[in-house]
């Protein structure tokens, strides 16, 4: 059982292992924890604040810092190393600002059920022809759901849940149940927009006369 004692940042986003990611540090306590991490390993959680609940995040790694404004504020890149769930949660203390805590680091299994990974890459291709994206997705490996998930049009919930998954077979399952309910609804929406272009020449709707309440109408 992997532990560590981290700095940790809760943001109202979901970063999955590989990701990277760029933030904006704009709060006096975060742009101290940016300086100790680069005094140190370079490492800090970001807790996903999903539904109140502040429990599971991800490890990340400070790649870079891409620009420093006059005022101290930050523009930062992060990659997403490994999902936790929060053992001890440590508030504010006397020589840091920020928060930080000891964290348990998730068991990741990867191992795959090969016609799961086929099902998979069938549905992805399937997802992107359903939103006329052809030739936007190439698997040139086996795809990984954590590398594929973010593409896919989750809901911050859905990542959320999809991050808490140890099993990579589970995973692939999620996002085939997932693609299984949205391709039918994205090909639905294509169809409208193509009976749009169709009937696009009708530029001016009549929708008839405005009626005056005050005039006769007739009697019954």
């Amino acid at each position: 059982m992997l532990q560590s004692y981290i700095p940790l940042f809760p943001l109202k986003i979901v970063v999955f292992p590989s990701e990277k990611v760029n933030l904006h540090i704009f709060e006096r306590k975060y742009k101290q924890m940016v300086h100790d991490c680069l005094r140190g390993d370079r490492l800090f959680g970001i807790l996903s604040a999903v539904d109140n609940e502040k429990m599971y995040g991800t490890s990340v790694y400070l790649r870079a810092i891409n620009k420093v404004y006059p005022d101290g504020r930050m523009d930062i890149q992060v990659m997403g190393q490994k999902a936790f769930i929060v053992e001890e949660f440590d508030e504010v203390k006397t020589s840091r600002e920020y928060s930080a805590g000891l964290v348990r680091y998730l068991d990741n299994d990867m191992e795959v059920d090969e016609d799961k990974v086929l099902e998979l890459k069938e549905k992805v291709r399937e997802f992107f022809q359903s939103l006329e994206m052809v030739g936007r997705v190439e698997f040139n490996q086996q795809p990984k759901a954590f590398g594929i998930g973010h593409y896919l049009g989750l809901s911050l919930e859905q990542k959320y849940e999809l991050l808490k998954i140890e099993e990579e077979k589970s995973r692939q399952h999620y996002l085939i149940e997932h693609l299984k309910a949205t391709i039918p609804i994205a090909k639905q929406f294509n169809e409208a927009k193509r009976r749009i272009r169709m009937n696009g020449h009708y530029k001016y709707f009549d929708l008839g006369d405005p009626i005056d309440p005050d005039f006769p109408m007739g009697e019954n």
